[in-house]
């Protein structure tokens, strides 16, 4: 890879869309209120809100919806965009025909749900001629958000060399916080006053981040790419298998890290599906919260995470990743199993803050180790086409296999801290056999 400055503000650009309209707006409204959607009316579900009445093992099923979507799209869709050869770039005309499309269908979901009247509340079989339509429309949002994400994360690691990869990850964390905090608080008061605002701010905004991005993101176009790049990437092998072929033609070591980095991500992924999907719901029922104010904890979670992005980026930087993602995983799995043990109303926010300052720790590493795991940067889109797969298969088998849990411990939501222990144990074991990934001299 030459030796080229930064461009921090395209990078900063890219971020707003991904990090800031997908992650802080669009995933935020759908994690924190459809699962309450579909569980409302459920009478074990203890919650004043009405809903489809499903049960935790049937939402874990259909909120993992989103995560195998993705895991089929990323490697299609990332070897796709390393060698697509569009004047437009190779990544942005993926973003532009995908992400509107997602944000209007996520802004038609509180008008359908609004057609839930008490009277009907968890009566699924006189509710089927909504739910039929509310699950269609949000396989509107998941298949263009999967198309999207592989490409988006690609760009950021084409503009940001191996040495500000880190900075970058968690600058892109800081946005995304930033504006889930923006959006928890405008619309918890807008959802107070009508459900349908929030979705519909949701949706101004993204439309107006990528209408700035067709025009301010410059990337390479096709012929700007080098003939050594263009030739690594444009092979007869499709999806999964094209990304199986290009890991195996690397160096063993690099192989070694990156299978065991895909493991840790997995891992790790798993145990924060547990809290996206069922925060909102234990929040509700353990802790007694209203439901505007059902996601509060995972708004400061995520403002803690903000805050400690680029301090752990940092650190990385100073005494390396591995080492930052050990002690990460470490804390985690402590807190959680005290958040776990203690159950207590006036310490789960101080222990989450905690939970969330090692999160921090090892998520602001993690994926970007497993991009630097490979040799080179001739292959970034398959890379990340590997840690989105990773990730979205822990967020796929999280929420299905611990609702399950759930359900057979008689509806405790707080199982979710002890099934996060037992991942993050393991996710820390697979870190120790890495010795890849680190910060490469640029060339």
């Amino acid at each position: 890879m030459e030796n080229r400055k930064t461009n921090w503000w395209q990078i900063i650009l890219v971020l707003l869309i991904g990090a800031g309209a997908i992650d802080g707006f669009m995933w935020y409204l759908y994690n924190t209120y459809v699962p309450l959607y579909l569980q409302g009316g459920n009478p074990l579900f203890q919650a004043d809100v009405v809903g489809f009445g499903l049960t935790p093992k049937s939402v874990g099923f259909i909120l993992v919806l989103d995560n195998i979507i993705a895991f089929i799209l990323a490697p299609i869709i990332g070897a796709w965009s390393d060698g697509y050869r569009g004047k437009f770039g190779r990544r942005m005309p993926f973003v532009v025909a995908t992400v509107p499309v997602a944000a209007a269908a996520l802004a038609v979901v509180p008008f359908i749900y609004k057609a839930i009247t008490p009277a009907s509340s968890g009566r699924l079989d006189l509710l089927l001629p909504l739910f039929i339509p509310f699950l269609l429309v949000l396989l509107f949002v998941l298949v263009p958000l999967g198309v999207a994400r592989t490409p988006i994360d690609a760009l950021v690691f084409d503009l940001a060399p191996s040495k500000d990869r880190t900075k970058a990850r968690s600058l892109g964390i800081i946005l995304a916080t930033l504006l889930s905090i923006g959006l928890g608080i405008v619309g918890s008061i807008l959802y107070d006053m009508n459900l349908i605002l929030p979705y519909l701010l949701s949706l101004v905004v993204t439309v107006v981040l990528v209408v700035i991005g067709i025009f301010a993101i410059k990337e390479r176009k096709g012929n700007e790419i080098g003939d050594e790049e263009r030739a690594t990437n444009e092979t007869n092998e499709v999806g999964l298998k094209r990304t199986i072929a290009v890991v195996r033609s690397f160096p063993a070591e690099n192989k070694r890290s990156i299978l065991f980095m895909t493991i840790n991500i997995f891992l790790g992924m798993f145990g924060f599906s547990l809290i996206q999907a069922f925060i909102s719901s234990y929040n509700m029922t353990v802790m007694g919260a209203s439901e505007a104010a059902a996601g509060l904890p995972f708004l400061v979670a995520g403002g803690t995470v903000m805050v400690f992005a680029f301090p752990a980026a940092l650190l990385a930087n100073r005494i390396g990743r591995k080492r930052i993602m050990i002690i990460g995983c470490i804390g985690w799995a402590v807190v959680a199993l005290l958040i776990f043990l203690v159950n207590s109303k006036a310490l789960f926010i101080p222990l989450m803050i905690l939970t969330a300052i090692f999160y921090s720790l090892w998520f602001v590493n993690s994926f970007v180790t497993l991009i630097d795991s490979a040799p080179d940067d001739k292959t970034i889109g398959t890379m990340t086409a590997l840690t989105a797969m990773a990730n979205m298969a822990g967020m796929s088998v999280g929420p299905a296999l611990v609702g399950i849990l759930i359900e057979a411990a008689g509806y405790q939501y707080s199982m979710i801290f002890l099934a996060q222990v037992v991942v993050v144990l393991l996710a820390l074991l697979a870190i120790i056999p890495i010795k890849r990934g680190e910060i490469r001299e640029a060339k």
